[in-house]
């Protein structure tokens, strides 16, 4: 029976494990909104930082995963499933 203790030899040895081992990147989740409001609008970020501008209505922008949950609140703003 394997146990981590292995896994750890195996990425000293420079291998790896995992989703890596499969050549799968990893991608940050992210998540898509799209604007249903009049002209344009940009908003900051709380968590990240990152400014995200909707370029008038029906715009759709990715949204990194650490800001999602102040989104979904914001009026005029719509997440896509």
């Amino acid at each position: 029976m394997a146990c981590c203790g292995g896994q750890r030899a195996a990425l000293r040895a420079g291998g790896s494990v995992g989703a890596e081992a499969a050549g799968a990147p990893f991608l940050p989740r992210a998540n898509e909104f799209e604007y249903i409001g009049t002209g344009d609008f940009e908003i900051t970020g709380p968590l990240t930082g990152k400014r995200y501008f909707f370029r008038g209505r029906g715009a759709r922008v990715r949204v990194d995963a650490s800001d999602v949950a102040s989104f979904v609140s914001i009026p005029n703003l719509r997440r896509i499933p």
